[in-house]
C-alpha cells in the first residue's frame, strides 16, 4: 500500500500536465515563426539577387547594343579607318562616355564634326586629331584629370585625344552649366565664352540677348549642328509596356520586345 502511495504521488497533476503540454505549443509557434521569418527573409533575399542579376544583364545588354550602334555607326561613315582603328575608336568612346556620363551619340556627332573620323586631323590654328584639341588645353586637361600625356604627337593617337577631349567636355559643362553652353565653349573657347555669357546676361539673358557677334553665331550654330546629328544618331527610346511596370514593381523578371 505504501510503494503504491508513492506512486501515486510522482504522476504529474493535471495543472502540471497543461503547463507541459502549453509548453511545449509554445516552443511550436515558435519555431514556426522563425521558420516563416526566415522564409520570408530568403525569398525576399533570393528576389534581391535576382533583380540585380537582372539589372546587370540589362546593363550588359545596354553596353553591347551601344558598341553595336557605334560600330555600325563608324563602318558606315568613317570608311577610311582600318579595322584596327575602328574597334580602337568604339571601344574608348563608349568607355569614356560611361566614364563622363556623355552620351556616345554626342561623342560620336562632335568627332565627326571636328575632323570627319580622321586621327591625323589638323587644323589651321593648331587643333589636332579626332577630336580637335590645341596642345595647350590637352596638356591642361590631362594635368586636371590624371591622363599621362607626353605632347602634341599624342593627340594622333585615337586613345589619348578621346580621353582628353571627352574630359574637357565635361569640364565645360560643369562649368558652364549646359551641355549646350559648354559644346559652344569647345568651339569658340571658354574665355570667349564665358565673355558672351556676361554679355547675354547684362542683356536680359540668352533668350534675349542679340545675337550680332561672329563668337555667338558661330558657337550657337556649332552647337546646334552636333546636338542635331547627335539626336539622328540617338536610338530610338524604348517605353515599356503596362505589363512591364507592373511586373518590376513585383519583382518579377520581364523580356521586352
Amino acid at each position: 500500500m505504501g510503494g503504491q502511495g508513492v506512486l501515486l504521488s510522482d504522476r504529474p497533476s493535471p495543472a502540471q500536465a497543461a503547463d507541459k503540454v502549453l509548453l511545449v505549443v509554445v516552443i511550436i509557434l515558435t519555431f514556426l515563426a522563425a521558420l516563416g521569418w526566415y522564409l520570408a527573409w530568403l525569398q525576399g533575399s533570393v528576389i534581391s539577387l535576382q533583380q540585380e542579376v537582372i539589372e546587370e544583364l540589362q546593363q550588359h545588354t545596354r553596353g553591347l547594343e551601344e558598341r553595336i550602334s557605334i560600330w555600325r555607326h563608324l563602318e558606315e561613315n568613317a570608311p577610311a579607318l582600318g579595322l584596327r582603328d575602328r574597334k580602337r575608336l568604339a571601344s574608348v568612346v563608349h568607355r569614356e562616355s560611361r566614364r563622363h556620363d556623355i552620351a556616345w551619340h554626342l561623342l560620336v556627332a562632335i568627332v565627326e564634326r571636328e575632323s570627319n573620323f580622321k586621327p591625323g586631323a589638323e587644323s589651321r590654328r593648331g587643333a589636332l586629331g579626332l577630336m580637335q584639341l590645341r596642345p595647350a588645353t590637352a596638356a591642361e586637361v590631362a594635368g586636371a584629370v590624371g591622363v599621362p600625356y607626353g605632347g602634341p604627337v599624342e593627340l594622333y593617337d585615337i586613345e589619348v585625344n578621346i580621353r582628353l577631349g571627352t574630359a574637357y567636355l565635361h569640364m565645360l559643362r560643369r562649368r558652364f552649366g549646359s551641355l549646350d553652353l559648354a559644346l559652344q565653349a569647345y568651339h569658340i573657347g571658354p574665355t570667349r565664352m564665358s565673355r558672351v555669357t556676361m554679355s547675354r546676361g547684362r542683356a536680359g539673358g540668352a533668350s534675349s540677348a542679340r545675337m550680332d557677334r561672329p563668337s555667338e553665331r558661330v558657337g550657337t550654330s556649332y552647337a546646334g549642328a552636333v546636338l542635331s546629328r547627335s539626336a539622328r544618331l540617338a536610338p530610338p527610346v524604348r517605353i515599356p509596356s503596362e505589363r512591364t511596370e507592373r511586373d518590376r514593381a513585383a519583382g518579377n523578371p520581364t523580356s521586352e520586345k
